[in-house]
């Protein structure tokens, strides 16, 4: 013979009404993970003859009672249990989803098959009320609503400021199969102490002071996991979140053309004398200069040739002493300003002229 399979089921309680009444109540338990087949438990009465026992040994105090037992109501419509019409076990026809349906109940009516036998408590007929509670199991896991996600915050946000609050959503029921705990899994680049998690409510802070000319980016990636007991049963789930630093004028324009320059004295009036350029380590708008001459000698035969704020172009020379040793992701943009002659040089001549640079706001 075949072995019936069982899930874990208890019976939680058993309440016998008075015989008047010919009704029992019963409560029994499964987990939502048992199979369709198993057997969740039994409401065969008291003194009924099982019939899978040796027939060499029936029971004593009712040898020849034959119950059958029938479901005839109750809160499963969709014939998610069945009832063995002759042993009265209690099986599992359809899969349990705790999240749908936690508690079910069974209205069963037991009949005795044999005039024979003796009457049953308060006549031949007895109806039993099962409910079975249906315990939940760690079957889903962790979701976030949208993946990735984008979190921009400005270079000048406050030390501890929050930028993000990390939720996602465990299909679970209530317990600890549903509480989260949230960890930064991955982040490029390593910047230790730059951002912070909270673990426990997803909220995304800044440990650091944020500088976009050093770091414009980043990306992380955020892992929400449940909470059973048994961690080998917990399950995980992730996000991907960029965070964009937006600029702040927050760097001076700084000069990369030389300080002092010689001219021969017959060059002519308009001859470009120096290409003074400065450059401006911030982005866009923030990173634009405008040039004008601030002091000089008296009657100094110089001028600005180029319009004022203009981008003019990039001067063959001199060289940028400062190339290379920037970071290749720093927007560096350079702007030229031409000093020419204004009037004729005169042996001996000299010209002293202060150029001043500022960045537009």
């Amino acid at each position: 013979m075949k072995a019936r399979r069982r899930s874990l089921a208890s019976v939680l309680s058993l309440t016998r009404a008075s015989s008047g009444t010919n009704s029992i109540s019963l409560t029994i338990s499964s987990v939502e993970e048992a199979t369709p087949g198993s057997v969740l438990g039994s409401v065969r009465l008291p003194g009924d003859q099982d019939p899978h026992r040796d027939p060499h040994h029936p029971d004593q105090d009712h040898p020849h009672r034959q119950l059958t037992y029938t479901v005839v109501g109750g809160s499963d419509p969709d014939g998610t249990f069945a009832v063995d019409r002759r042993t009265g076990d209690v099986y599992l026809a359809r899969p349990l989803d705790y999240e749908r349906d936690a508690r079910y109940t069974l209205q069963i009516q037991v009949d005795d098959a044999s005039p024979q036998s003796p009457a049953l408590p308060g006549g031949g007929r007895t109806l039993v009320r099962l409910d079975i509670d249906v315990a939940d199991s760690n079957d889903h896991a962790p979701e976030f609503p949208e993946d990735p996600v984008t979190v921009v915050v400005s270079e000048s946000a406050a030390v501890g400021s929050s930028l993000f609050t990390f939720q996602a959503w465990d299909g679970d029921g209530g317990g600890a199969n549903s509480e989260l705990r949230y960890a930064v899994l991955r982040q490029w680049p390593d910047a230790p102490g730059l951002l912070t998690l909270d673990p426990a409510t997803g909220v995304l802070s800044l440990g650091r002071p944020l500088d976009r000319e050093a770091t414009p980016s980043l990306v992380l990636v955020v892992q929400a996991t449940d909470s059973p007991a048994d961690e080998s049963r917990r399950r995980r789930g992730s996000v991907t979140a960029r965070v964009f630093v937006t600029d702040e004028n927050d760097n001076v324009p700084a000069f990369a053309s030389p300080a002092a320059v010689s001219v021969m004295e017959d060059q002519p009036v308009g001859f470009v004398a120096l290409y003074v350029v400065a450059r401006d380590a911030d982005q866009g708008e923030n990173g634009r200069v405008t040039y004008s001459i601030a002091a000089g000698n008296a009657g100094a035969p110089a001028s600005r040739t180029s319009p004022q704020g203009s981008r003019g172009h990039e001067p063959p020379t001199p060289p940028d002493p400062t190339e290379g040793s920037r970071p290749s992701h720093s927007p560096i943009l350079p702007f030229s300003y031409d000093l020419s002659l204004a009037q004729p040089l005169a042996h001996h001549n000299t010209c002293g002229t202060r150029a001043t640079v500022s960045s537009d706001r």
